[in-house]
């Protein structure tokens, strides 16, 4: 953030430049927009014991907004950003100010108390997330979730704008509205929504609504004028605001002294409610900035926004008022006029100021049914934003989630509707991930070997039998809603295959729960009795604990644990090829595996043969070596001196995660590069056991080119099919 001496070069910038007409203009319609709407929110909050100080209410919301506004558009990385309370914070609100049963000051003062203490909560929780940069937290909102908020907040605000426009199935039998003289009441109010609503979606709030508040005011005192009623009998009528009492303005709203009267237990009964605002102006505030993101077409820096708004709210709660956040529509419309400077929030903060000085002069002359068809209007704009457009595009499932938690808003309250919510999230979150296969791949070792030299024999009988050893690799987290299924198909599978053993490769497995764990240790219960060895690739030793606490020993057994899936294929090779052995009913297969062995051997035999005549020819080149069980051949750090050849005995290469690429046998070549020259390679060669080497150097293999042309060529050739074979 800048400091003081950047900012003030910033405005001086931009004043002296071709945005300073753009920030007037639409600074000066926010302004006049927000102050509609307070109005009409003040209208609805303020009513019972607070109706007779329902204006300087409304000073509170304004002067919060101003703080709010003020802060923001300084601070803010969003340039021409304005901020408002968040409708959805004050639709619970309006839902508090009824349940205080004291005198109308003591209940202002409580009010302001109630106001102050949920921006308190929410600027300190919005500034640890921000300065922790925990903000990818909440990126992650399920929409069914924030939409079924939101929705219910605007079917609460149109509930709060009804009495105001004339319909009260409180004060009046619900068939009496549709009485002419019922209908002449709140009819003019219903029409001026409904065209403050259609009028807003051709050309936006922004204008809409200032110049429709202007003009309904004016029409509504020439129809007084025209039907000879006096503005005080129109005020006594209930048909304009009441003026306040006493000579008082709307600011400041009381005095110091009347804090002594803040109505301690009506608060403390409040709580919930206070700890659903502070999660409503999480959700507004994610909203917000995804908003600002998806509108603008570029990042937003949401630790920095969430720092900001936390501070904002800290400092309006001092004032007694509710927070403030950016006001998502006026700013991205900012930007599009080249409004988007800090003194377009300025502006707006100038207006919302004059509001508060010269405010209280003409309250008495704002129809009250204005205002509550101001506050339909917005809730009206709400329900289609976030209800009907949501009906058109959600699945059934999440739609459903939606009008769950709008209908518990409406007859149960914000806090039962946050709880049914989330639960109903929770559940189809646990419903749809149980659907998800934890299985990524299946294969057998028939399919995919081990990198293990074997016999023709044994290579004979895994091409014939090798479908009876599975390898299943396994993919994110293993819990209760997938566990059980997932065994419960290895298990059939394993039956129907006649299988004798299994690989799980689990190192892409996220983790598993207890109820996994569980499971798990069932499958190996049943592994056991039906006699399948189970290797488990990729166990960390929190898991290996769990599975042995829960396994007796005789099960243990049967469950092998690898940490690399070449040697996990490798021991399944081997049962299969056991298993094969110890196979009685396996003599139907033995004269096809025969035919097959007796082919690739004449085929070893013969190569072998070459390979022998070849060395016993370059006798007078070669150098032996011997390496005992566990000696190095070659390394990156000790490459090999020359081509190595093995004779006798076995050996395997491993990469530089210490993976097996391949094993050598009799015959093969380690590393036929190294013929060409010393060179470092980024294999590891280890002998298995004893093993013998005969060597060829380059500089041998440079004589042997120059006096045994025939016999190079042949080496050559002998090297490049070695190469293709493997």
């Amino acid at each position: 953030m800048k400091g003081i001496g950047g900012l003030a070069r910033e405005l001086t910038r931009d004043a002296r430049s071709h945005k300073l007409f753009p920030a007037l203009v639409m600074g000066s319609v926010a302004g006049v927009n927000r102050i509609s709407v307070l109005f009409a929110l003040g209208t609805a909050l303020f009513v019972g014991a607070l109706a007779p100080v329902a204006v300087k209410g409304v000073g509170l919301l304004i002067f919060g907004s101003l703080v709010g506004c003020g802060l923001t558009a300084l601070f803010s990385g969003y340039r021409g950003a304005t901020a408002k309370p968040p409708l959805a914070s004050m639709a619970v609100f309006a839902g508090m100010a009824p349940t205080l049963s004291v005198a109308s000051e003591p209940a202002l003062v409580t009010m302001a108390a109630i106001f102050g203490l949920s921006a308190a909560a929410t600027g300190i929780f919005f500034l640890a997330v921000g300065r922790l940069r925990a903000t990818g937290l909440f990126r992650f909102v399920p929409y069914p979730v924030s939409g079924g908020f939101l929705t219910g907040a605007g079917g609460i605000l149109c509930l709060l704008a009804l009495p105001l426009i004339g319909i009260d199935p409180r004060t009046r039998p619900f068939l009496e509205m549709f009485e002419p003289s019922a209908i002449a009441v709140w009819a003019p109010g219903l029409a001026f929504a409904a065209g403050l609503f259609l009028a807003s979606r051709r050309w936006g709030d922004r204008v809409v609504v200032p110049a429709g508040t202007v003009a309904a005011v004016a029409l509504f005192h020439i129809v007084l004028l025209g039907v000879g009623t006096s503005p005080s009998e129109a005020g006594e009528a209930g048909l304009l605001l009441s003026v306040p009492t006493g000579g008082g303005g709307m600011w400041p709203p009381f005095e110091l002294g009347a804090i002594s009267g803040i109505s301690w237990p009506s608060i403390a009964a409040l709580v919930p409610e206070l700890l659903v605002v502070v999660l409503l102006n999480v959700v507004s505030m994610v909203l917000i900035l995804g908003g600002l993101e998806l509108g603008s077409g570029r990042e937003v820096d949401w630790d920095r926004e969430f720092t900001v708004a936390g501070g904002a709210a800290v400092a309006t709660s001092l004032s007694g008022a509710p927070a403030s956040f950016i006001n998502l529509g006026p700013t991205l419309q900012h930007q599009r006029v080249s409004a988007d400077t800090r003194l377009t929030g300025l502006v707006t903060c100038a207006v919302l100021g004059l509001a508060l000085v010269y405010g209280s002069t003409i309250i008495g002359w704002i129809p009250t049914p204005v205002m509550g068809a101001i506050l339909l209007h917005t809730g009206i704009r709400i329900l289609n934003d976030f209800g009907v457009r949501s009906a058109r595009q959600l699945p059934g499932t999440e739609l459903a989630i939606v009008l769950v938690i709008f209908f518990g808003v409406l007859f149960f309250g914000f806090l039962e509707a946050v709880v049914t919510g989330m639960l109903a999230v929770i559940v189809l979150f646990v419903f749809r991930l149980s659907r998800l296969n934890p299985i990524a791949e299946r294969s057998t070792v028939r399919d995919q070997r081990s990198r293990r030299n074997r016999s023709i024999p044994d290579r004979a009988i895994l091409q014939e039998t090798g479908t009876r050893g599975r390898v299943c690799q396994l993919r994110g987290y293993v819990f209760f809603g997938s566990a059980f299924a997932l065994f419960k198909d290895l298990t059939e599978d394993l039956v129907a295959s006649r299988s004798v053993c299994i690989v799980l490769d689990i190192r892409e497995v996220t983790g598993f729960d207890f109820s996994a764990v569980r499971a798990l240790c069932g499958f190996l219960g049943k592994a056991q009795a039906a006699g399948w060895l189970v290797v488990l690739v990729g166990a960390g030793d929190r898991l290996e604990n769990q599975v042995s606490k829960n396994l007796p020993d005789e099960v243990r057994r049967w469950l092998i644990l690898e940490q690399d899936l070449d040697r996990a294929v490798e021991r399944c090779e081997d049962v299969v090829i056991e298993r094969y052995r110890e196979d009685t009913d396996a003599s139907a297969h033995r004269g096809a595996l025969l035919e097959r062995v007796a082919e690739g051997l004449d085929r070893q035999l013969n190569r072998q043969a070459d390979f022998e005549d070849m060395l016993e020819e370059l006798q007078e080149w070669i150098e032996p070596y011997g390496y005992a069980k566990g000696e190095t051949l070659s390394s990156p750090d000790e490459p090999a001196t020359g081509l190595q050849l093995m004779v006798g005995g076995q050996a395997s290469a491993f990469d530089a995660s210490g993976a097996r690429v391949r094993q050598c046998g009799p015959g093969d070549a380690v590393d036929p590069a190294a013929l060409y020259g010393r060179r470092k390679s980024d294999m590891t060669v280890v002998a298995d056991r004893s093993c013998w080497v005969a060597t060829l150097t380059p500089i041998a293999f440079r004589l042997l080119e120059e006096s045994e042309l025939e016999l190079s060529y042949r080496l050559h050739k002998y090297l490049v099919l070695s190469g293709a074979r493997r």
